[in-house]
């Protein structure tokens, strides 16, 4: 056990404390316990056959899971898992409008999806 001396030159023991962290996987559809947070600020650029994709980091990301639909609502497949916060999707069509969602992936989970931005790409 390490000592400590005090201002008046007194020697006392000092306590080591260790702690655990327990993480609990939650079922029924929710995130895991400690998963990254929400992606925000998703902004979408369209281009000629392509949308270039930007959003601001999450905490804990190691990568993204972007996820595009031809409806807003969904369902969104995922097409592209980047581990920067940003992705250009090209091929697509011009004149079509495509919705598109981020979500944050590391070892621990998946964060739930960002806001949705549609971008229509034009030549």
């Amino acid at each position: 056990m390490a000592t400590m001396k005090n201002p008046a030159g007194f020697v006392r023991p000092v306590a080591f404390i260790f702690g655990a962290l327990v993480v609990l996987a939650c079922g029924g559809g929710g995130n895991t316990l400690g998963a990254p947070s929400i992606p925000t600020g998703l902004a979408g650029i369209p281009g000629n056959t392509e949308a270039t994709l930007t959003w601001n980091p999450s905490n804990g990301a190691t990568h993204y899971n972007v996820k595009r639909s031809l409806a807003i609502g969904g369902p969104f497949s995922v097409v592209a898992g980047p581990n920067v916060p940003a992705f250009t999707d090209t091929g697509l069509t011009n004149g079509t409008t495509y919705y598109y969602v981020v979500s944050a992936d590391s070892v621990v989970g998946e964060s739930g999806n960002s806001a949705v931005v549609a971008v229509t790409p034009t030549p």
